[in-house]
């Protein structure tokens, strides 16, 4: 399936390519290029690949090529794909990507070459080798997927209401309290918190990281992009026994050498096996080296849950006993560039495959917003999406710009 999912979208992106060049819309892919230089990364295992632009443009390409994309780096002449890497940078004219296979060999300084939107399939094929391999079997979160898929019973916590002993934000609803206590009791091995823009998620989030490391517990949190995991990393004050993990900081090691990079890498697991809380993203390769570097989480969070695929998120969900989503049902999923992919269930979030399970018995709902006026909510979000079920904070609810 995802060998399949693959080569569809390889399929689609030269098609779409083809047409697009045809019309003029160059600001969904980069080029001509050529080559200026090949450089080996011992600290991204891979190597970077430097281009520059035959003839410069002016377009805006910051909404489709973003450090670490999956991009296609390809011949210009019938869009042949050489290889699939990973955007790094623009500046000044110049174009970097990194280049994890071998195929940078089919690079030369004369050819001309294009760069398309990529997909990211590592987690796809980290998934595939986890299943044939049957490496799941025995793994911390094992549970969690008998629990999804029915081959277990699995406990609700929709009516949860048991009063948590301390509150560090004070500021707290009743309804985020409960989720908060819900997703710390261990009765509970899969809870969902979930609620439209501005009812709290990411507050709820933060007590519950506080509270699990006041009672030693050790946490992986996790989302689909690297904005969503700073911004609750970033919300944290006490980062000590915190580590973030991003490609920004891997490439900030881009000049080690490789004994050094060696050494790094050694010193990076021993500072991983003596952290609380770890952050990463879903598609992160450090979450494969958890076994070997000694981290053991008894909780993973997920966030940001409705952009998540459901296939990309089971390594993370493996790691831990228990695993607490938190998202916006309605929030639009991940996208696929593939039409048989969609229609093959690629397409479908982890949240949205729970919810056709299971109802939202396993969902414990925030409803108090505190972000816009009652009238506003009512007229449109609250009817058309959520049941008529949100309520405006008293802090909101009559607030005017006069």
């Amino acid at each position: 399936m995802t060998l399949f999912e693959k080569s569809q979208s390889i399929l689609l992106n030269i098609s779409l390519f083809s047409a697009l060049k045809a019309n003029c819309a160059e600001e969904t892919f980069l080029g001509p290029l050529r080559l200026k230089s090949l450089k080996l990364n011992y600290c991204l295992s891979g190597t970077i690949a430097e281009f520059d632009f035959l003839s410069r443009n002016n377009n805006n390409i910051s909404s489709v090529f973003k450090k670490g994309t999956p991009v296609f780096v390809c011949h210009e002449e019938g869009a042949e794909i050489i290889s699939e890497c990973y955007f790094i940078s623009l500046i000044n004219g110049n174009i970097s990507v990194l280049i994890t296979d071998d195929k940078f060999r089919y690079l030369n300084l004369h050819s001309n070459y294009i760069i398309i939107p990529g997909l990211l399939h590592d987690a796809l094929e980290n998934l595939e080798s986890l299943i044939k391999k049957r490496e799941w079997e025995g793994m911390p979160g094992e549970r969690i997927l008998h629990f999804m898929h029915r081959s277990l019973e699995m406990p609700f916590p929709h009516l949860y209401s048991k009063p948590l002993k301390s509150v560090i934000n004070e500021n707290l609803n009743k309804e985020q309290k409960n989720a908060v206590g819900a997703a710390l009791d261990d009765k509970f091995p899969l809870v969902a918190i979930c609620g439209p823009p501005g009812t709290g998620k990411t507050h709820v989030v933060e007590e519950i990281i506080q509270q699990a490391i006041k009672l030693g517990k050790r946490i992986l949190v996790c989302a689909a992009s690297n904005l969503a995991v700073e911004n609750i990393y970033n919300r944290l004050k006490d980062k000590s026994v915190v580590y973030l993990h991003s490609l920004n900081a891997s490439l900030s090691e881009n000049s080690l050498s490789e004994n050094l990079y060696l050494y790094k890498k050694s010193e990076h697991m021993n500072t991983i096996s003596k952290k609380q809380v770890i952050f990463c993203t879903l598609t992160s390769k450090l979450i494969h080296s958890f076994s070997t570097s000694g981290f053991k989480p008894d909780l993973t969070i997920i966030d940001e849950v409705a952009q998540a695929m459901e296939c990309v998120t089971y390594p993370a969900l493996l790691q831990a006993p228990r695993v607490v989503l938190v998202g916006d049902q309605n929030q639009l999923c991940a996208i696929l560039r593939s039409p048989e992919a969609e229609k093959g269930g690629l397409g479908q979030s982890i949240l949205e495959f729970l919810m056709k399970e299971f109802g939202k018995s396993f969902v414990l709902s925030l409803n108090i917003q505190y972000r816009m006026n009652e009238k506003i909510m009512r007229w449109w979000s609250s009817a058309q999406f959520y049941g008529s079920n949100l309520v405006a904070h008293a802090t909101v609810a009559k607030q005017t710009l006069r």
